[in-house]
């Protein structure tokens, strides 16, 4: 069987007929955890498509981690999950009663096809760098809790802009993401404005 098709006649976008393509051989178990894909040149000049429209399907199907990618060698099989539709990155600095609340309202509110996993930084600078650059397109949502850490703004940088949220606090050099923080200052002062 045939691992991709793509028909020009369709109504379909060619990179949604890839991504079908492929979670329909997942399904049908011509292919299995650890298979390796058609490289992205020999699907573009197959089917006369671009490199981008490629990349596009491949790129979503890692972002759900159905795939990923092992550099000069290709693309892999990662899960036969096919159901996830989101894949979300969750990084707090540490495990508390408070995070642990935040983890379950997530788990409760996020829909079936999601599929979160959950990493700590310890408020430690270079496992924060590292987990962020392990993980570069393996999800289709960044949620991050930065804490006090300096110097993040670099490393976020590198995730799609459109794919972060910051969590808890917002400093200055993370404003351009959308974000979900308490203004204790502004909290403080209200409350003292208030009395």
């Amino acid at each position: 069987m045939k691992i991709i098709r793509v028909d020009n006649e369709l109504d379909i976008p060619k990179y949604k007929q890839i991504v079908g393509s492929v979670e329909k051989a997942i399904l049908k178990g011509v292919l299995k955890k650890g298979d390796r894909l058609p490289s992205i040149n020999k699907v573009r000049v197959q089917f006369d498509l671009s490199r981008d429209t490629v990349m596009l399907a491949y790129n979503e199907l890692k972002g759900r981690g159905i795939i990923h990618s092992i550099a000069g060698k290709g693309y892999f099989v990662k899960s036969e999950n096919v159901r996830v539709k989101q894949k979300f990155f969750l990084m707090f600095d540490e495990l508390n009663a408070f995070k642990e609340e935040l983890y379950n309202a997530f788990l409760e509110h996020l829909p079936e096809d999601t599929n979160i996993e959950m990493y700590f930084h310890h408020f430690n600078y270079e496992l924060f760098s590292k987990l962020i650059y392990d993980n570069l397109g393996n999800y289709s949502t960044y949620i991050i809790l930065p804490a006090n850490l300096k110097n993040t703004a670099p490393v976020i940088a590198n995730l799609p802009e459109d794919k972060v949220y910051i969590l808890d606090q917002l400093p200055p050099d993370l404003k351009q993401y959308p974000a979900i923080y308490q203004n204790f200052f502004k909290d403080i002062y209200d409350g003292l404005s208030e009395l």
